[in-house]
């Protein structure tokens, strides 16, 4: 079973050395987020995704051709990859890509984000009110 999924937002881990990233989701269905590690490259992508063509850009150019309908992010073989579903004639078709790619893709051509309900189960947190304001409670506090 899918769950539709919202992207918020990259966030940098300022705990690392390296430069590194999480990017956040939230199920508003099960009112859980989600977040997975993203590497530098990504970052540049939604910095300034309008800058000279590149390899990568003719590509999503061509994506924006074909009829994607949606994003699925799920573990195969322990490592998070992206689903690409493409509407081809009266068919759907499925192709694999790296969690990075499918992101960037679904961000720049607007395309539904979906993640399977087990890697939802295995790496969400569950959001309750009761958390929302212990954390906040924690960060305003002056002390």
């Amino acid at each position: 079973m899918l769950r539709e999924l919202k992207f918020l937002a990259i966030v940098p881990d300022n705990e690392n050395v390296q430069p590194s990233y999480y990017a956040y989701f939230f199920c508003k269905e099960t009112k859980q987020i989600l977040m997975f590690p993203i590497n530098g490259r990504v970052i540049r992508k939604f910095v300034n995704p309008k800058r000279t063509y590149t390899e990568g850009e003719i590509l999503f150019k061509a994506l924006e051709s074909l009829n994607i309908r949606k994003v699925i992010f799920k573990y195969q073989n322990n490592h998070l990859v992206s689903l690409i579903q493409l509407k081809i004639g009266y068919k759907t078709v499925s192709y694999m890509t790296p969690f990075s790619s499918g992101l960037i893709t679904s961000q720049i051509l607007k395309i539904p984000i979906a993640i399977e309900s087990k890697t939802l189960e295995k790496e969400g947190i569950y959001i309750t009110k009761e958390i929302l304001a212990s954390s906040l409670a924690e960060n305003l506090d002056p002390e």
